[in-house]
Parts: C-alpha cells; sequence; structure tokens
C-alpha cells in the first residue's frame, strides 16, 4: 500500500525524535544528518574528529523517562471484572502485562504524538460458552504498534461520528535463520 500523505509528511519527525529519546549514540551513528557536513568530504579526518568530539546532551530522553515515571510512580486502580484479570496479565497473548503496554503507550505518545492498539478476538461458532472458550484458549488480544507502523488509513463520518474504515499496518519480522 502507499503511504498516506499525513504518514509521509510525519515520518522524518518521528524519526528526528526517537533519535533524541535515543541519545548520543544514535545522533552520532546519522554523522551528517544532524552534524554539519561541509568539510565532510573534503576533509574526512577532521569531520572524524569532530565527529568523536561532538556531544549530544540528552535531555530529551531523561525527559521522556521521568515523564513515563512520573505518570506510573503510583500503580493504577483497576475496576476489572474478576473473569478479566487473568487479561491484565497478559494483554497481548505474549506475556505482556497492562502496565507494561500503557508503559510503552505512553513512551510513544511523547515520542511521536500518536500509538496504535489493535484489538482482536478470534472467530468462534455462535454459543460457545465462557468454559468452552477458555479451553480452546480463546481470548481476547490487544496488538501494539508504534506510529510508524500505521502507513496508510481512512476515517469516514459515518451516523454523524468519525470512523477509521480503513488501516494499513506495516510490519516488520525478524527472520530466526538470521
Amino acid at each position: 500500500s502507499i503511504p498516506c500523505p499525513e504518514y509521509s509528511n510525519n515520518l522524518q519527525l518521528w524519526s528526528t525524535c526517537r533519535d533524541a529519546i535515543s541519545g548520543q549514540p544514535a545522533i552520532k551513528a546519522k554523522t551528517t544528518t544532524y552534524l554539519p557536513a561541509s568539510f565532510a568530504k573534503n576533509e574526512p579526518e577532521v569531520y572524524s574528529d569532530f565527529l568523536c568530539r561532538a556531544y549530544w546532551l540528552d535531555v530529551t530522553g531523561r525527559t521522556q523517562a521521568a515523564l513515563v515515571g512520573m505518570v506510573f510512580r503510583k500503580e493504577a486502580e483497576k475496576d476489572i471484572l474478576a473473569s478479566m484479570e487473568t487479561l491484565m496479565e497478559n494483554i497481548d497473548g505474549q506475556g505482556q502485562s497492562i502496565d507494561q503496554l500503557g508503559k510503552e503507550l505512553i513512551e510513544n505518545l511523547l515520542a511521536t504524538g500518536r500509538h496504535i492498539l489493535l484489538t482482536d478476538y478470534p472467530q468462534t461458532e455462535d454459543g460457545l460458552d465462557a468454559e468452552t472458550e477458555a479451553q480452546l484458549g480463546l481470548r481476547p488480544t490487544i496488538a501494539s504498534y508504534p506510529a510508524e507502523s500505521l502507513i496508510n488509513w481512512s476515517v469516514e463520518g459515518i451516523n454523524g461520528r468519525q470512523v477509521l474504515t480503513m488501516a494499513v499496518l506495516q510490519e516488520t519480522r525478524r527472520n530466526p535463520d538470521q
């Protein structure tokens, strides 16, 4: 799918924010993206020395960490049904708790201003009771995606509300053979 214009317009900003949060190693790794390159081609050894001496004051990353810490300094009060408690300890089906998901969400919101949560429930036959669903391991999950993963979307007005009608997520998969 072709990325939508809003995605394309924000991608560089998101990358810059993530680099700033990651700190000096990320900034220096991108060399001429952040450090002037006027003499890099003509005098590579001078540029290399300049790059080694360059210093990034990691205020951005520390600020993000402090803000996340402030949000989660007290344990959240949760008013949930007893049947949902096990879901709170494994919200994504891979062992991540609701608190871990919340921290990830806040970190991404501070970095890019958006985060995507995709709720899914496996399709089942009509009329299954809760016990059968539990035996089959059928349960809802919430998948978490950073802003960069949602490359295209469409929102339409339906019955007086703005409703998401299309979402194209780009996933990266690790190759276990490498």
